[in-house]
């Protein structure tokens, strides 16, 4: 495999009340926090010679950035009324699909569903406006699945 760059990534979101996922990687700048992390049990019992562990509920806290464009196709249409979006539906997850490094077969492809905890705005008189997404997966039965892209 080839050394990869951040600038081929791949972010597709659908929203709760939508379904279809939508690519937003042009407007993507940075993911990070993903995959998440697994809770472990320690089932260490006397005699062991050293700890064991039972693997638990998965969990992921994760953020993406993402420049501020008013194009229908940008990032900010995804999001602009997720507040509304999420209490209208709120046992429906936004559905996350993050490649780190594109949609190329063979490289890594990220799948869960999540929602929005904060949505911050960034601005600097010298660079182009950004905002942040904070999320928190909602996996359900599902949880994050790790794939490869076909």
């Amino acid at each position: 495999m080839a050394l990869t760059h951040g600038r081929n990534l791949y972010f597709a979101v659908s929203t709760p009340s939508a379904g279809a996922m939508a690519a937003i990687s042009a407007y993507t700048t940075e993911v990070s926090g993903l995959p998440g992390e697994q809770d472990l049990g320690d089932i260490t019992v006397g005699g062991n010679v050293g700890y064991s562990y039972y693997p638990g509920l998965q969990k992921a806290s994760f953020s993406s950035v993402h420049t501020m464009d008013t194009a229908t196709t940008a990032a900010w249409e995804k999001f602009k009324s997720f507040q509304s979006l999420q209490q209208s539906n709120p046992t429906t997850s936004w559905g996350i699909q993050y490649a780190p490094a594109g949609t190329t077969a063979g490289y890594p492809m990220i799948t869960l569903n999540a929602m929005i905890k904060s949505i911050a705005f960034s601005a600097k008189t010298t660079d182009p406006n950004i905002f942040s997404v904070s999320w928190d997966m909602n996996a359900g039965t599902t949880g994050v699945t790790v794939g490869i892209c076909s």
